[in-house]
Formats: C-alpha cells, sequence, structure tokens
C-alpha cells in the first residue's frame, strides 16, 4: 500500500496511462535548453549595447519632436497659403478650412508626407551623429579609442 501511495504522488496529474517517457523528458530538456540559449544571447546583446538610456531618448525624442514641429509649420503654411490665394473664402471666422476639397487634400497629404520624411529622415541621422559625437567623447575621457 505504501508502494502505490507513492507512485501516486510522483505521477500526480497524470493517470496510470499518461507516465511522462524519457522521449517526453529529453523534448522537455532540449526545449528548455533552446529557451536557456535564446535568453543567453539577449542578455549579452543588450550587455553589449553601447546606449544607454539617455541615447535612447536622444534617438527616440529628437525625430519625434521634429515630426510633430514640421508637422504644424507644414499645416500653418498651407492653411496661410490658401488664405493668401483664396482670401476670406479660405476660412471661417473659427479658423476651419471651408475649400479642402478632395484632391486639395491628396495635395497637402503628399506635401505633408514628402517634408515630414525627409524631416524624420535628417532627425534620424542627426540624433544618431549626436549619440556617436557622445560615445567618442566618452571613450576620450575614460582613455579608449574610439572607432
Amino acid at each position: 500500500m505504501t508502494h502505490e501511495l507513492y507512485s501516486d504522488e510522483i505521477h500526480e496529474g497524470f493517470s496510470h496511462d499518461e507516465t511522462p517517457t524519457s522521449a517526453s523528458v529529453a523534448r522537455t530538456r532540449e526545449q528548455l535548453r533552446s529557451i536557456d540559449s535564446k535568453v543567453n544571447s539577449m542578455r549579452s546583446r543588450i550587455k553589449n549595447d553601447p546606449d544607454d538610456a539617455f541615447d535612447k531618448l536622444i534617438k527616440f525624442a529628437l525625430p519625434t519632436i521634429a515630426g510633430l514641429i514640421i508637422g504644424k509649420l507644414t499645416e500653418f503654411a498651407w492653411k496661410s497659403g490658401k488664405k493668401r490665394i483664396l482670401g476670406d473664402k479660405a476660412v471661417d471666422d473659427e479658423g476651419n478650412d471651408l475649400t479642402d476639397g478632395i484632391i486639395a487634400s491628396m495635395i497637402f497629404a503628399a506635401l505633408s508626407a514628402a517634408i515630414g520624411s525627409l524631416v524624420s529622415n535628417l532627425a534620424d541621422r542627426s540624433s544618431a551623429g549626436i549619440v556617436n559625437l557622445r560615445h567618442k567623447r566618452a571613450a576620450r575621457k575614460s582613455g579608449k579609442h574610439a572607432r
């Protein structure tokens, strides 16, 4: 009877026909090793990343802020250009556009996307340049040679 109780404790959660085989144990062990190697590679990639939190913030914030500013400037230029061309018919008393037809909307969208893409690309390059400059300065201060 003690042997049966011990046997039931070992195989708790399994019926008597579903005991784990050595093949399933080996498969589980291999899956765990695979997960362990992936976690180790991710850990080493994070550890070897030269960017700190401030560098990541620069790379995120500069393009985002530049995109917002250029978007508002493009919108302002579009509205003021339309108002200059169309006069008082361009906007109502509250500043809402009155003459935004489908063609005008398409032209504005294309123009805005082109300018936004250009500024975003330049801001990405600028932020990467700022981060590289910070890394070079830090390397000079610590006595290491920067690439």
